[in-house]
């Protein structure tokens, strides 16, 4: 199995041009298939190993959806990714801002830190950045549900297990205060 780091470069790494909107839908798909499935199936011990799998295979499509939205949304604000860093933040800036250039009239307060906010919001005054098309915009917004539906699943997988793991280690003999081990 490939390290952590190995697979999220390898998915940074991918050419985002031959990644398409319908390959993100099924991926998006087959990933929550396997958060449903993993959830029905309580099979002790292997369920949290197969929880940390699915966790870190959520965190892998995360990152490529993020990497997909940023490679789109980077023709309209382009400064917007190196101040964002975090995926799941980003996302949710993307989706709030859509297609609005005048940041005075999008309040991402309670999204970013309100320092993060005045940065955003006075680097949008000054962009070199374009308006996006319509269609565009409506699937790179489109993308930033998914990637939100599957933060949510991470966090449902991560909850499931938190909130399952003293039953499942003492079932299993496993002492300790593991955690969900893959966060994004």
């Amino acid at each position: 199995m490939a390290t952590l780091e190995a697979e999220l470069v390898s998915v940074v790494d991918m050419d985002m041009e031959t990644i398409s909107y319908d390959d993100l839908h099924r991926r998006y798909a087959h990933t929550m298939q396997k958060v449903e499935k993993a959830l029905e199936n309580y099979s002790e011990y292997n369920l949290i190993m197969g929880c940390n799998q699915l966790v870190f295979e959520i965190n892998k499509e995360i990152v490529m959806f993020h990497h997909f939205i940023r490679g789109k949304y980077r023709l309209q604000f382009p400064e917007l990714e190196s101040l964002v860093q975090h995926p799941i933040d980003y996302v949710r800036v993307v989706k709030k801002i859509g297609r609005d250039m005048d940041l005075t009239l999008v309040d991402l307060q309670g999204l970013l830190q309100p320092a993060t906010v005045m940065t955003v919001s006075f680097t949008a005054l000054t962009t070199k950045g374009k308006l996006l098309p319509h269609d565009t915009l409506e699937k790179t917004i489109d993308v930033c549900d998914l990637a939100l539906d599957l933060d949510a699943a991470r966090k449902k997988v991560c909850y499931f297990v938190e909130t399952n793991k003293g039953s499942i280690m003492e079932s299993a003999g496993v002492t300790g205060r593991g955690m969900c081990t893959s966060r994004l």
